[in-house]
């Protein structure tokens, strides 16, 4: 069976396309790509299904009705579909559909217990263990934290959007706010992975997953699992679970 996948995250948009159960091609869209894009993608790959995990309820709604109307049948991972462990959270319907995707990817490359982590735009550090997911921590990423920085204060302008990261001490502005925030999100990964650990009674694994989370892992001080297709595998799990 034929199948396209969709991870629309916070900004860009990742294509995964399933031959039975390999991935024989994937796309990356910054900042998105029209529908009917997507559904050239599927067409022209063959595709009769197409699954999705999206942050953007909004987007979730208009493909499924866009490619339904097209005879591509659409799932879309919310909290509402079967999963193969439990949802131990107060309000599962908040809980976003990449967290818990990634989740299941975790299954699916084979670790029933983790932390999970994924550096995007925003930053997730989730638990995941025999008795389900349990859910975790949510906290800004590297881009929010400057431009909040921007728009909160009054000397710090735009050019420190341009700097990614930068050793301590800074010595200037731009270097001052590539190290604050560089740093604080390896700092807060370390230590929610370690009270995670410790919520859950054993030394986990931790899988990282994002666009951001490469340029982190060699400054962890713990050596991290990274798969970056974690959220996309876990769609394509559910889809097989729910079909």
């Amino acid at each position: 069976m034929k199948l396209a996948v969709f991870d629309r995250g916070n900004r860009n948009l990742k294509v995964l396309l399933f031959d039975d159960d390999k991935i024989v091609h994937r796309d990356l869209f910054e900042g998105g790509a029209e529908m009917g894009a997507l559904y050239g993608i599927v067409k022209d790959f063959g595709a009769m299904y197409a699954a999705a995990s999206s942050v953007w309820p909004e987007w979730s709604k208009d493909a499924s009705i866009f490619f339904e109307s097209r005879e591509v049948h659409f799932f879309n991972v919310s909290s509402s579909v079967s999963f193969p462990f439990e949802l131990l959270v107060d309000n599962p319907t908040s809980v976003g559909p990449d967290r818990l995707s990634a989740a299941v990817g975790a299954l699916h490359i084979g670790y029933r217990e983790a932390v999970l982590v994924d550096i995007g735009t925003a930053v997730t550090v989730d638990l995941l263990t025999e008795r389900g997911f349990e859910g975790g921590a949510i906290f800004p990423g590297i881009e929010l934290m400057k431009k909040s920085l921007v728009s909160g204060t009054a000397m710090i302008a735009e050019e420190v959007l341009e700097r990614s990261r930068a050793e301590p001490p800074g010595h200037d502005t731009v270097e001052a706010v590539a190290s604050g925030t560089f740093w604080a999100v390896v700092a807060a990964v370390e230590r929610l992975v370690s009270l995670e650990r410790g919520a859950a009674g054993k030394d986990l694994p931790v899988i990282i997953t994002g666009r951001g989370s490469e340029s982190l892992m060699d400054c962890l001080g713990f050596e991290p699992i990274f798969e970056s297709d974690l959220v996309p595998l876990g769609v394509y799990e559910l889809f097989r679970l729910n079909h």
